[in-house]
């Protein structure tokens, strides 16, 4: 029986046959949907669009696929509120210099070695990539894939607290990447955080140590983001009230108008900054 794992409240009849690789396509799903060759729970469903929800059993051509939401509340008891995570295993498609790669990592310590320009830091920098989006390097999407390429294809395999997780990336040169988390395709970047945790040193991240406080500071936000998704929100909502508090004050340098708003984009930045810094604290102070 395949098991497909909620990340929200309820996965939809046609995403689920796509998630379990039991039709091609949404074209295909629809088919089969409305041909009442697919049962929810028993009965036949034609309706592709049926939200399925934690405990419900599909079952299409002899295949079960059963619906399963995560339980954050348990997850966070076991190994007394540890979070147990490894990547199990890396593929690349047309990612750089690798038209093909497919690996195993083990859970303890991996040590990648070889000869200069072989491709290590491409490894490390798709491992980055899978689990916040960007590049370490700050590389477009086009420039990742191999030039007589259109694409190019990340799959990565995760095991946290037990469960194991589907990465998939499709970085394409002339379209915004696709990604999706056990084969259910996500909207915001933001549904990425929390699946893996990484921490990437190279010999830019000197800076952290030679530059100011700044950059120590977006060093350790994009750590904390990984691990509190309140943060990120905050963060974000932050930096957007002092953009917007900062074009107001050049607008009263000059004009002197609105300078009566003023008050109320303080108030926002007061209230998002004392949420990041009690976020924080439960970052470097953790209670004993």
């Amino acid at each position: 029986m395949e098991i497909i794992t909620l990340r929200e409240d309820y996965i939809k009849l046609g995403q689920a046959l796509k998630a379990a690789a039991l039709v091609e396509d949404g074209v295909e799903a629809k088919l089969v949907i409305k041909d009442g060759e697919v049962t929810v729970n028993g009965e036949v469903d034609t309706r592709r669009g049926r939200k399925l929800y934690d405990g419900d059993i599909v079952c299409y051509n002899g295949n079960e696929i059963q619906i399963k939401k995560i339980r954050l509340k348990k997850l966070k008891l076991i190994f007394h509120g540890r979070v147990l995570m490894y990547i199990k295993s890396l593929e690349l498609k047309n990612y750089r210099n690798y038209e093909s790669l497919c690996i195993n990592i083990s859970p303890g310590t991996n040590i990648l070695y070889g000869d200069n320009a072989q491709g290590k830091t491409n490894i490390l920098e798709a491992l980055y990539l899978a689990g916040t989006t960007k590049s370490h390097r700050g590389s477009k999407d086009r420039e990742i894939i191999q030039f007589d390429r259109e694409e190019a294809h990340i799959r990565m395999m995760v095991e946290r607290n037990g469960s194991t997780h589907k990465i998939d990336m499709h970085l394409k040169k002339n379209k915004s990447k696709g990604i999706a988390i056990d084969g259910v395709p996500i909207r915001k970047a933001s549904e990425l955080f929390g699946i893996v945790n990484i921490v990437f040193f190279s010999p830019e991240d000197l800076n952290i140590i030679k530059n100011g406080p700044a950059e120590r500071r977006r060093f350790l936000d994009s750590e904390i983001c990984q691990l509190s998704r309140l943060y990120m929100i905050e963060l974000a909502n932050y930096n957007k009230v002092v953009a917007q508090r900062n074009k107001l004050l050049k607008e009263i340098s000059f004009s002197g108008r609105m300078a009566d708003t003023l008050e109320i984009w303080d108030e926002q930045m007061v209230r998002y900054g004392k949420s990041i810094i009690s976020e924080r604290k439960k970052v470097y102070q953790p209670p004993e």
